[in-house]
């Protein structure tokens, strides 16, 4: 396969130049997972073990769809590389580090819900106001001193940060978070956010262990750069400090998690890391039409810390760019029900002028919550149905359904389950039904289908057997 021959002068460059520190600076729509999964490919075909090349991605799913891409154009071989979630790689590692840090190599990860459900505990034997010092709020100053690296010995220690939590009535959280972090080590668990947090708990104080994990990345690649925290940034940069192979892809205009603690500054002054920093820009936006990307570059220009960019489309120029104001919730669902095409994060939607089905035959999906069988629908989904109901005087249902392989009688088999709810003519939200099998029911003809969480599909649809 000559998988070069499809790139562009500037992918291209990006591929073939794998030594030495190097940032690509991806627009949208750019093709940048070509770019990274044939980075790769290209280092394996020049004779670099697989087994030397670490890639950090944010989601499951882009890692599987790379190595799915590599594998085409080297083998078997894309099996070897190291590739996976920053929690997903660290966690392997600390499997098999975990002793030296004084943890047992089958601790337990704790979820979100467990960590909450750990600080309730503490509060209630603390006996604090559970308004005041709510287990979300507990959880969220616990997970962000965690993130920049913050131990509870040094929350408690750190003047400024106590002085915060008195100006918010909550002098208590620095013991909440000793008790938190206590009783994690005691039952040999770590959180989300250990993951990362012990892992440099681990390079820092074990400069053997350190040094191990250097000799084996040789090349390191890290997606979605620009959405880095300071524990992230920390690690990749000790990993990559011996070889400085260090290829970072991102885009400061997509920057959306700095409330999960994602400091775009990581970017934004990569070169004060790498003075010898090679730059590659892809500029050519494959993706959509001339005035969607002109309408972007005109808001991206009124940043005041960017790394310049001239993203442009050969597209067609497209239809003039809408712009529609909501003051409620309540207005923006209807906004939504008439719009022609909407796409949202996460979400899959049929609009009824957009396919001619009539209003309740549409399915309005958005990425659900919770476990196995736990599904349930955010209170705008909710909004939304009941606001079409009533607009059309029509009962409107919304259906989701999930695929997925699992293994039944011994044998991988596919599992089909749909969930249903939705608001009578006049907007009261109906009870929801659940309905599974082995095998793929009649239940419902997709359109796009958007990969939620593993191998977990969501997507909208309609009923066909009515």
């Amino acid at each position: 396969m000559d998988y070069l021959a499809g790139l562009n002068p500037q992918q291209r460059a990006a591929v073939e130049n794998t030594l030495g520190p190097v940032m690509i600076v991806a627009g949208a729509g750019s093709g940048k997972t070509r770019v990274i999964t044939y980075r790769v490919a290209h280092l394996i075909q020049k004779g670099i073990d697989a087994f030397n090349i670490l890639v950090l991605t944010f989601t499951n799913k882009a890692s599987k769809d790379m190595r799915e891409r590599i594998g085409k154009v080297v083998g078997g071989e894309a099996k070897n590389i190291w590739m996976g979630t920053f929690h997903s790689v660290f966690a392997k590692i600390l499997r098999v580090e975990a002793e030296k840090i004084g943890y047992p190599s089958n601790f337990t990860i704790y979820d979100t819900d467990d960590s909450k459900s750990l600080i309730r505990t503490i509060l209630k034997e603390m006996q604090l106001d559970d308004k005041l010092y709510a287990a979300n709020v507990v959880f969220n100053r616990i997970s962000s001193a965690k993130n920049n690296l913050v131990s509870y010995t040094e929350y408690l220690e750190n003047d400024q940060i106590q002085a915060e939590d008195a100006g918010n009535k909550r002098p208590l959280l620095g013991l909440i978070y000793e008790a938190y972090a206590k009783r994690c080590y005691k039952a040999g668990a770590m959180d989300f956010d250990d993951l990362l947090f012990k892992t440099n708990v681990l390079l820092k104080n074990h400069p053997d262990v350190l040094n191990k994990y250097q000799q084996k990345f040789k090349y390191l690649m890290v997606d979605e750069y620009q959405d880095t925290n300071f524990s992230q940034y920390t690690i990749v940069k000790k990993l990559a400090a011996a070889y400085q192979n260090i290829c970072v892809v991102g885009d400061d205009a997509q920057s959306i998690y700095a409330f999960r603690g994602a400091n775009i500054q990581n970017i934004l002054n990569f070169e004060r890391d790498y003075p010898d920093l090679k730059v590659y820009k892809l500029e050519q936006n494959y993706r959509s039409t001339q005035n969607i990307v002109e309408v972007a570059n005109s808001i991206i220009a009124n940043n005041k810390n960017q790394l310049a960019k001239n993203v442009f489309s050969d597209n067609e120029k497209g239809d003039r760019i809408k712009v529609s104001r909501a003051f409620t919730d309540n207005e923006e669902g209807k906004l939504v029900v008439h719009s022609k095409s909407v796409a949202l994060h996460f979400h899959a939607l049929m609009i009824a002028d957009g396919v001619g089905l009539p209003m309740e035959k549409i399915a309005i999906v958005q990425n659900p919550t919770g476990g196995t069988f736990g599904y349930k629908f955010s209170p705008t989904i909710e909004a939304l149905l009941a606001v079409a109901a009533i607009d059309t005087g029509k009962p409107v249902y919304l259906e989701f359904s999930m695929y997925q392989q699992i293994t039944y009688t011994g044998k991988r088999s596919p599992f089909f389950m749909h969930l249903k709810m939705g608001a009578d003519e006049n907007g009261k939200i109906q009870a929801l039904e659940t309905d599974w099998s082995v095998d793929h029911g009649p239940y419902c003809e997709f359109g796009d289908l958007v990969t939620t969480r593993g191998s977990q599909f969501m997507g909208a649809g309609y009923r066909i057997d009515n």
